[in-house]
C-alpha cells in the first residue's frame, strides 16, 4: 500500500504523543502525592516544635500545661496526639482518659519518622513521630487527617484517569479509522480488479469470436488439403502441423470464451467423495499417480459441473508440474468454514512471482499453457462463495492448492 509509510509515521507520532501525555499525567500524580505527604510532614514538624516549646521543664508540672498543649494541637487536621516517655507511658493524650496507660510505640530513637497508616476505626491518617529535647527524652506522635492534603492528589488522579481514557479512545478511534481505510482501499482495489477483468472479458469475447471465425476457415481448408496430399509425404507433415496448431488455437479460444462468459452457478446437492473419485480416475487414466484421502462424507450445496472443472484443473496442473514423477495427494476435510480440499504435488514448487501472479489471466510458467486454467478456477470458486489459495508446501517438496468451500449456499 502506497500510504503505509505515512501511516507508520502517523502511528509513531501518536504513540510518542500518547506516551508523553500518560507520562506527564503520571508524574503529576506522583508529584501531587509527594507534595501532600510533604505538607503533612511539615505540619507534623511544626506541631512537634510547638509541643516541645509548650512542655514544662518539670514533668510534674505537665497537668498545668494541658490547656496550652490542647490549644497547640487544636488544628482540625489533628486526629489525635500523644506524648510518651521512654517506657511507653502516656504522659499526654488528646483523650485524657488514655493518659497513664502504656502505648506500643516501639523502640525510641532520635530520628523523626512519618508514614501513612490506618487507625482501628478504618480512617486513613498520616503519622508523624519525633523525639522531644527533654530530660529525659520524650516521644511525640501526632496523627493527621489527610482529607484536605489529598484533594490535590484526587485532582491529579482524575487528570491521570482522564488522560488514560482519552489516549485509549484515541487509539480505538485510530485503529477503527485505519481498519475502515484499509477495508475501503481493499474494496476499491477489488472493484478496480473486477472492472479490469470485466473489460478484459468483453475484449476477449470479441477477439475470440473473430478468431474462431477465421480459424474455422483455416482449419477446414487444412483438413481438406490433408486429404488431398496424403499421397505426398513432403506436404503431409506441413498440413498436419497446420491442423494440429489450428486445433490448439481452437482450444485456447474455447477457454477464452469460457472465461469471459458470465457465470451463474446452478446449485444442487453435490456428494464430494464420488466427484473427487471420478476426477482422480480420469487423471490416472492419463498416467498420473494419485492418492485420495476422504476422512468425512461430505455433501455440499454447490454447482457440480463447476466443481468438477476446478478440481480437474488443479489435479492436472499438479501432475504436469511433476512431469509424471511422484504422487499427487488429494484430501478433503471438514472445518469451521465448511470443507477444505487440498491438492499437493511433489514438483519443484512455485517461485515468488508465480505465487503472486498465479491467478492472473494469461500468466503461465508452461511453455504451451494458456494461463487461463487457474484464473478460471478462481473465478468459479469465488462465484460459489469459497476461496482458493496457492502456496508451497512447508517442507518445500512441492506446491499446495487449497480450496475452501462453504458447507451451505450463502443467501442474499
Amino acid at each position: 500500500m502506497k500510504n503505509t509509510p505515512t501511516f507508520l509515521v502517523l502511528g509513531m507520532v501518536i504513540l510518542v504523543s500518547s506516551l508523553a501525555a500518560v507520562s506527564m499525567a503520571y508524574l503529576s500524580l506522583k508529584n501531587a502525592e509527594d507534595l501532600a505527604d510533604q505538607a503533612l510532614e511539615n505540619l507534623g514538624r511544626s506541631l512537634s516544635g510547638a509541643v516541645e516549646y509548650a512542655l514544662p521543664t518539670e514533668l510534674s508540672l505537665l497537668p498545668e500545661s494541658r490547656e496550652l498543649l490542647d490549644r497547640v494541637l487544636a488544628d482540625e487536621l489533628v486526629a489525635f496526639a500523644r506524648v510518651t516517655d521512654g517506657k511507653g507511658l502516656i504522659l499526654y493524650h488528646s483523650n485524657p482518659d488514655l493518659e497513664g496507660q502504656i502505648a506500643e510505640t516501639g523502640t525510641m530513637d532520635s530520628r523523626d519518622a512519618s508514614a501513612r497508616t490506618t487507625l482501628g476505626t478504618g480512617e486513613r491518617v498520616f503519622e508523624y513521630r519525633s523525639t522531644l529535647r527533654a530530660d529525659p527524652p520524650l516521644r511525640f506522635q501526632v496523627f493527621l487527617r489527610t482529607v484536605k492534603a489529598d484533594r490535590i492528589v484526587k485532582r491529579a488522579r482524575v487528570l491521570f484517569i482522564t488522560v488514560i481514557l482519552m489516549v485509549t479512545l484515541l487509539w480505538v478511534f485510530g485503529v477503527v479509522a485505519l481498519w475502515s481505510f484499509i477495508r475501503r482501499r481493499r474494496m476499491e482495489v477489488e472493484l478496480q480488479e473486477k472492472q479490469h477483468l470485466a473489460y478484459l472479458g468483453q475484449m476477449s469475447a470479441v477477439l475470440a469470436h473473430e478468431l474462431r471465425n477465421a480459424l474455422g476457415s483455416i482449419k477446414g481448408y487444412a483438413q481438406y488439403l490433408e486429404e488431398k496430399v496424403s499421397d505426398h509425404p513432403p506436404w503431409t507433415l506441413a498440413v498436419e502441423t497446420i491442423v494440429r496448431e489450428s486445433r490448439r488455437i481452437e482450444h485456447l479460444v474455447s477457454e477464452l470464451l469460457l472465461y469471459s462468459k458470465p457465470y451463474d452457478p446452478v446449485y444442487g446437492p453435490v456428494p464430494l467423495g464420488p466427484l473427487l473419485a471420478e476426477v482422480v480416475r480420469n487423471i490416472e487414466q492419463e498416467g498420473y499417480r494419485v492418492s485420495l484421502d476422504m476422512s468425512d462424507e461430505v455433501v455440499l450445496e454447490s454447482d457440480e459441473e463447476k466443481l468438477r472443472s476446478v478440481f480437474d484443473n488443479l489435479v492436472r496442473n499438479a501432475g504436469e508440474a511433476m512431469e509424471g514423477k511422484g504422487i499427487i495427494k488429494v484430501s478433503c476435510k471438514r472445518n469451521r468454514e465448511g470443507v477444505r480440499v487440498e491438492v499437493l504435488d511433489e514438483g519443484p514448487g512455485l517461485g515468488p512471482e508465480a505465487l503472486k501472479m498465479a491467478f492472473m489471466p494469461f500468466f503461465t510458467t508452461k511453455s504451451r499453457g494458456s494461463g487461463l486454467g487457474l484464473a478460471y478456477s478462481k473465478k468459479l470458486v469465488d462465484g460459489l462463495g469459497g476461496r482458493i489459495r496457492l502456496s508451497n508446501r512447508p517442507d518445500r517438496s512441492g506446491a499446495l492448492a487449497a480450496v475452501f468451500l462453504p458447507g451451505r449456499r450463502s443467501r442474499g
